[in-house]
């Protein structure tokens, strides 16, 4: 209707004010004051929002999934797709944010029973601090962070923690401790990033507090800085507690991580903190309405710890923290440097047991760098000598480079650390634009997650293109030769070992208990940084083409450092899980297998059971200095070590069609051909 869009024009156009007459914006400022919500700048979000955010995105705002016409509201289509039989699991993202999860869990369950092929299966993602276990939820189990740091820490060299602890700190002159870095990161988290969050819970401990004549001394400043050291030194992601008494074990976390934030911050007080950890754990809560106010506050609290846990930890500490950026990832923990044999088989052998069905992952859309990329870094764990030298050189030769600010040569010598490690992670056969503009741009990213000099919050141009400048200056071709050849060196002597790191991890995640995730586009080789790559498209023309090879290459075993050998043995892990599923679907019947001989702590292996079907699994680990440029094993590579086998008879290597006679089958014999071994029972012997 032109005369009402007329008229609307016309009323618009009397509410808008004329730059540079600020009274002229009187009439559109008093319709804004009647609203509901207030206009403001996104910086004061951090203090000032009132509803809950995912993390601290303001644009995402939280509902009330705990609410029961607010869940049938948001999951009617999920409902529906599970009653028409279109839905083969489901994954719940982000599970600590849950008000109630092992509610919200139970109604997802009773949900999936209405699928026409029955009860399906429910993964969350759950990121478990150090000898923390999954809660008993009516799940599946997790979408498998846990084993990526498992697959991880046995690729580093535990041996090498201390050589590195001093390369890093030498490289940066000053002594780093992962607890103290992320401490003060989670603290900044808890007082900026989620201000807001952090004061609304004070005000709630407040109004408790004034209800406690032996607590209403308790200032709300006093209990907000209580809150933030706690939520600063938390060493799980969250509690959870439902309204029962808290468990022995949670009693016992609690007391420790607040006597751990009073040492950290010594401005709280020790009464305050006191309140505090006594509402959590519902002491002195005799009457029901305090008990329900107390249970309201723990579970706000307990949906706080964990987003300041993830902005804190992941997404700060990870980019201060650079002693060996491989560790950096989520899941795993960098101040835990590697995982031996016998460790690592009791993980497996425990979640085969209790979580059968978890997901096993090694890149996700959250990785901070893909398998492939970390697989590089950890074959610097085995070389803490080659690298120290190869940083020094760095440092020396790229100083030159380094731009002034403020009189000081910029990047620092942290930031600089972590440029190496990101150039080994992802280096390639050319320096070409793209592949510089990915590396200025992960190194943004770094730059302001790191938040030292620069933020997504207040960013310090300046800085940020100082270190840009660097970055350009050193992957130069015209004025970095030196540093070009020195570093194409570092990448090729660790190429091959890292190419059987890769398969090794790909042989783990498709044989060990669980179900195997795998990332589109990393079937073949990716080297890949969480920013910019995780947004990139997957590149599946080239990913056909490369099944196309394999196909028309019949049963010759590829050279393990090519790009297709990852592929094809990615196509023949789940063949054999396709042939043999019971094998695989029992998570219970994972049994160690100890090598003997001088090289025994090379080699991780293990039989998977059922009935008269046996798996076995032998994987290297730890493999510089045994392999070559190319991934293959050098002659005599293990010496008399060997693998006993379950029992004797002869057995077939699915991989390359060898067949070996038991009960012990030499290293070098079994893995001569391809750098990792699945054994079967020849000629279907039981």
């Amino acid at each position: 209707d032109s005369a009402l869009g007329e008229w609307a024009h016309e009323r618009l156009a009397s509410l808008s004010g004329t730059p540079g007459e600020p009274a002229t914006f009187d009439r559109l400022d008093d319709l804004m004051r009647e609203q509901h919500y207030r206009l403001a700048s996104w910086r004061v979000s951090g203090e000032e929002t009132n509803y809950r955010r995912f993390f601290d995105v303001n644009d995402l705002a939280a509902i009330r999934a705990e609410h029961q016409p607010v869940f049938d509201d948001t999951h009617r289509l999920v409902r529906e797709f599970i009653e028409s039989g279109l839905v083969d699991g489901l994954r719940v993202d982000h599970v600590d944010g849950l008000y109630n999860p092992a509610q919200y869990l139970r109604q997802l369950r009773e949900m999936t029973t209405t699928s026409p092929a029955g009860t399906l299966p429910i993964w969350v993602e759950k990121i478990l601090g150090h000898g923390e276990t999954l809660p008993d939820w009516p799940i599946d189990g997790t979408t498998g962070y846990e084993f990526l740091a498992a697959t991880g820490g046995l690729q580093t060299n535990t041996a090498s923690e201390r050589a590195f602890t001093e390369i890093y700190d030498e490289f940066t002159a000053r002594e780093s401790y992962f607890d103290e870095i992320s401490f003060v990161a989670r603290q900044r988290i808890a007082g900026r990033s989620f201000s807001g969050e952090v004061s609304v819970l004070a005000m709630q401990l407040h109004r408790l507090a004034q209800r406690d004549r032996r607590n209403q001394d308790n200032t709300l400043r006093s209990l907000h800085d209580a809150i933030a050291a706690l939520l600063a030194n938390f060493p799980v992601y969250r509690t959870y507690l439902d309204d029962d008494e808290p468990r022995e074990g949670d009693r016992k976390l609690l007391t420790a991580a607040a006597a751990g934030a009073l040492e950290r911050a010594p401005d709280v007080t020790p009464e305050s903190m006191a309140f505090l950890i006594s509402v959590l754990l519902l002491e002195d809560a005799n009457h029901p309405e305090e008990r329900s106010r107390r249970i309201h506050f723990r579970r706000r609290f307990q949906q706080v710890s964990g987003p300041v846990m993830a902005k804190g930890v992941e997404d700060t500490t990870f980019f201060r923290y650079n002693r060996l950026l491989a560790l950096n990832e989520v899941g795993a923990h960098p101040d835990h440097f590697g995982l031996a044999s016998e460790d690592a088989h009791t993980q497996f052998a425990a979640w085969g047991r209790d979580w059968p069905g978890s997901m096993l992952a090694s890149s996700t859309h959250d990785t901070k760098r893909s398998e492939d990329a970390r697989a590089r870094l950890h074959v610097l764990s085995e070389i803490p000598d080659a690298w120290r030298r190869a940083v020094r050189s760095f440092q020396r030769g790229n100083r030159r480079w380094k731009p002034l600010l403020s009189g000081r040569p910029v990047p620092g010598p942290n930031t600089e650390y972590y440029l190496y490690q990101t150039l080994v992670a992802t280096w390639g056969g050319k320096l070409d634009g793209d592949y510089r503009e990915r590396v200025r741009e992960h190194m943004r990213k770094a730059m302001r997650e790191s938040k030292t000099h620069t933020s997504w919050a207040a960013v310090n141009a300046e800085y940020e293109d100082g270190v840009l400048e660097f970055a350009n200056r050193v992957l130069s071709p015209r004025r970095s030769t030196r540093f070009i050849e020195r570093m194409d060196r570092l990448v090729e002597r660790i190429g091959g070992p890292a190419a059987i790191n890769s398969l090794a991890a790909v042989t783990l995640k498709c044989t060990a208990p669980g179900m195997p995730d795998i990332y589109n586009g990393t079937e073949l080789p990716f080297f890949a940084l969480t920013d910019p790559d995780n947004r990139r498209p997957v590149d599946f023309a080239a990913a056909e083409a490369s099944l196309a090879a394999i196909e028309a290459a019949g049963a010759s075993v590829p050279v393990p450092s090519r790009p297709e050998a990852k592929q094809w043995l990615t196509v023949k892990l789940l063949a054999l899980r396709r042939e043999r599923h019971a094998v695989f679907a029992d998570g219970s019947n994972y049994r160690p297998i100890a090598a003997t001989g001088a090289r025994d702590s090379h080699l991780f292996a293990f039989a998977r059971e059922a009935g008269d079907k046996t798996v076995v699994v032998v994987i290297p680990r730890l493999t510089h200095g045994l392999a070559d440029e190319l991934g293959s094993f050098v002659s005599g590579a293990f010496g008399e070590t060997e693998v006993p086998l379950p029992t004797g008879g002869e057995w077939r290597n699915i991989l390359t069609g060898e067949v070996h006679a038991g009960p012990e089958i030499r290293a070098d014999a079994l893995l001569g051909r391809f750098p990792v071994a699945i054994l079967v029972r020849a000629n279907g012997q039981p």
